[in-house]
C-alpha cells in the first residue's frame, strides 16, 4: 500500500465506492496521482472493472515514484503536460495533452500591460492565486531577501480561486513590508 501523506485524505476509496452506488460511472478520471488517495479510488474501479484514467500535470521526471508508476500501470490511460522523458512502460497509454492550449487567446498582444516597467529584478509567480501554489512561501523569502537589503519585486500572474486566501496573502505581504514590491497582474 502506498503510505498517507500529511494533509492527504482518508477514506477515499470508501468514498468513491459511495459514488459507484449512487451514480454508476463507467469511467473514472484521476486529476492527480501518486498518493494514498489515488491508490484506493484505483483499486475501487479496478474491483469494479470500470476504467480509470489518470491525468498528470507535473514533469514526466515523477513516473519513477513507485507509487505513482503502479497507479499508471492501473490506468487504462495516461494523459499528461510534456511528452519529454515518457518512460518506456507508458508507451502505447500515455497522450500528450499540451497541445490543448488556445493558441489564439495566448499572445503577447492580448496580455494586459502591468502598467510601468519594473528596474529591478522580478521573482514571477505564474499559477492561481491558491494557497496550495507556493504565493505565501514566496512572499516570506522575499522578506527574507528584504532583510538582506536585496531590490527586487515579487509579480503574481493568476486567477483568484479564494477572496480568504488573498486577503491571508496581502496581510503576510504587509507584514513582510513587501506592499511597494508586489504586484498582481
Amino acid at each position: 500500500t502506498v503510505p498517507r501523506r500529511a494533509g492527504e485524505p482518508d477514506g477515499a476509496g470508501a468514498k468513491f465506492q459511495e459514488i459507484l452506488g449512487r451514480f454508476q460511472p463507467n469511467i473514472v478520471v484521476v486529476h492527480s496521482g501518486g498518493g494514498a488517495d489515488a491508490s484506493e479510488i484505483f483499486s475501487v474501479a479496478e474491483r469494479a472493472k470500470i476504467p480509470a484514467v489518470l491525468v498528470h500535470h507535473f514533469a514526466n521526471d515523477r513516473f519513477k515514484s513507485l507509487a505513482l508508476c503502479r497507479q499508471t500501470m492501473q490506468a487504462r490511460a495516461v494523459g499528461g503536460v510534456c511528452g519529454v522523458d515518457v518512460p518506456d512502460y507508458l508507451r502505447g497509454k500515455f497522450t500528450n495533452l499540451s497541445d490543448g492550449i488556445d493558441i489564439d487567446f495566448f499572445q503577447r498582444k492580448n496580455a494586459q500591460p502591468v502598467g510601468h516597467k519594473p528596474t529591478d529584478p522580478v521573482l514571477f509567480l505564474p499559477a492561481r492565486i491558491t494557497a496550495t501554489k507556493g504565493q505565501l512561501d514566496l512572499v516570506r523569502a522575499g522578506g527574507e531577501l528584504l532583510r538582506q537589503g536585496l531590490r527586487f519585486q515579487i509579480a503574481f500572474a493568476g486567477r483568484v480561486d479564494s477572496d480568504a486566501f488573498l486577503a491571508e496573502l496581502k496581510k503576510e505581504i504587509s507584514a513582510a513590508g513587501l506592499e511597494e514590491r508586489v504586484i498582481f497582474t
